[in-house]
């Protein structure tokens, strides 16, 4: 009889070790008659969003050309300057995916320069309230770049208004 090798593996991942029990059950202490409860420490708030005024034409050359500069300067420079801060932005829906939308910025680009990640209600208003090809203006916070692919990846985008579409002679 050939015995399977998972027998122990399982039995150890069922048994539960100490210090590693669910204590969310537990209600807190109560406190004693005639004193107060135990203070609770202030609630932090978290600072505002710090954004960036440069544009996707000022940051395109640097981080979406590939070996625009060599690799650790270039990381160096996007943790310095640039990731976790916020944009306000504006561009063309060019598809909607399961996690946002993509969005051209350029006339020049072939798909899209941006992937704008939406927390499911956004992402489900975008999709209901918008079509592609329009224009928007939209927040976001700029979280990672691809200098391969050319594009620059944002999380927690909030659509702020839809735009008119520009100009027929700005290369649209």
């Amino acid at each position: 009889m050939k015995r399977s090798w998972l027998g122990p593996i399982m039995c150890i991942m069922s048994t539960p070790l100490p210090g590693c029990a669910d204590k969310t059950s537990e209600a807190p202490p109560a406190a004693a008659p005639g004193t107060r409860p135990a203070e609770r420490a202030p609630a932090t708030i978290a600072p505002p969003p710090e954004f960036i005024k440069e544009t996707l034409e000022d940051l395109f050359p640097i981080f979406c050309v590939y070996r625009s500069m060599p690799l650790g300067e270039k990381s160096a420079l996007w943790q310095k300057k640039y990731g976790g801060r916020w944009i306000r932005w504006s561009g063309k829906i060019r598809s909607f995916t399961p996690n946002g939308m993509t969005v051209q910025m350029r006339p020049e680009a072939l798909t899209f320069d941006l992937s704008l990640w939406m927390d499911a209600d956004h992402a489900q208003f975008a999709r209901t309230h918008y079509k592609v090809g329009d224009h928007v203006r939209f927040s976001a916070q700029l979280s990672s770049y691809d200098d391969v692919f050319q594009k620059l990846y944002l999380s927690h985008t909030t659509i702020l208004e839809k735009l008119a579409p520009p100009a027929r002679d700005a290369g649209w």
